[in-house]
């Protein structure tokens, strides 16, 4: 049977002694309280010990009623108590700054995940998807670390992100099994070719703007260039001149070996006669005189004379 208490004029309040106790009791575990409108409580605490609790709302307002701008206490969110460790917490806290990639501005509070002791606590979960671009922004002297204990095989997919050790690894291999066959800016290169890799000749090519200036071969070297330095010896052209020594230009044989001219030899006329030297015999060219062949020569004792012509020695030889 049951029984109804009902007011038809103004409200119904039940009181007793301060700090009293109103008890609802449907027995141990069993029956229900009704509420058909809404439920105040205005106590500093409310507790709930039921074992299952079913909420329709589908958001829950935490800290309702601020006045301030952000949250006035600093922090606002949800404590899971651990027994006798230390309670886990889900955090807004209005301290914490960050840097919004959608903006370029720093904006202020986040969302932590921190311990009631202040210490900061792991996140697991397959996907974080903002909607943009994401900044990893690491404090003090932090590092972004992807971690997986067989790092060797961390990166399986064109999207995954490597570790460090993963990088230096696969670049040391690169290096170690690299075999450039040029180096190359713009259009100045330096080039090899090797008939083990399938080339038609073995030789090793220098381009500059373009133009081939030197190749290398196996038992050659050409230089297209129009002078050539090499130390105080300079090539220009047909010309091989030491014009930085200060001194002769030697040719030298190697011990007892000569220098050796296989063509005709062209002496240029001297525009001064040439000292003499005390290492031996200057031959140089001049005009004509009584030997008729222009060849002088003068020697370590600075006696400087003419060749005599094979015609005129026998015209000497028949007056003297």
């Amino acid at each position: 049977m049951s029984k109804f208490l009902r007011v038809l004029d103004g409200n119904y309040s039940i009181k007793v002694q301060d700090a009293g106790e109103i008890k609802l009791d449907t027995g141990l575990q069993v029956g229900t309280v009704r509420i058909t409108g809404n439920l105040v409580v205005e106590g500093d605490n409310t507790t709930v010990q039921s074992e299952n609790m079913v909420v329709k709302d589908n958001i829950i307002v935490i800290n309702e009623g601020e006045g301030g701008t952000g949250v006035t206490l600093g922090t606002a969110g949800i404590r899971i108590d651990r027994g006798t460790l230390v309670d886990a917490q889900i955090l807004w806290d209005e301290a914490l700054l960050y840097n919004n990639p959608d903006s370029a501005s720093v904006n202020s509070g986040s969302f932590t995940l921190r311990m009631q002791n202040g210490n900061l606590s792991g996140l697991r979960t397959h996907n974080i998807h903002s909607g943009g671009a994401i900044y990893l922004q690491p404090g003090g002297s932090g590092a972004i670390t992807a971690y997986k204990t067989a790092y060797e095989t961390f990166v399986v997919n064109d999207n995954d992100l490597p570790n460090k050790k993963y990088v230096d690894d696969e670049i040391a291999t690169a290096i170690a099994t690299l075999a450039p066959t040029f180096i190359e800016t713009d259009n100045t290169e330096v080039r090899v070719y090797d008939t083990a890799s399938g080339d038609p000749v073995s030789k090793a090519t220098i381009e500059i703007d373009g133009v081939l200036k030197n190749t290398f071969l196996n038992n050659q070297v050409d230089f297209l260039q129009q002078q050539i330095n090499l130390s105080e010896v300079r090539i220009d052209q047909s010309t091989i001149s030491a014009p930085g020594t200060g001194g002769d230009l030697v040719l030298q044989a190697t011990g007892a070996q000569s220098v050796r001219i296989d063509d005709t030899l062209f002496i240029k006329a001297a525009v001064s006669d040439p000292a003499y030297d005390t290492m031996g015999v200057k031959v140089y060219t001049g005009a004509q005189g009584a030997g008729k062949t222009g060849i002088f020569y003068v020697n370590s004792s600075n006696i400087r004379d003419e060749m005599i012509s094979k015609n005129r020695a026998l015209l000497f030889s028949l007056i003297f």
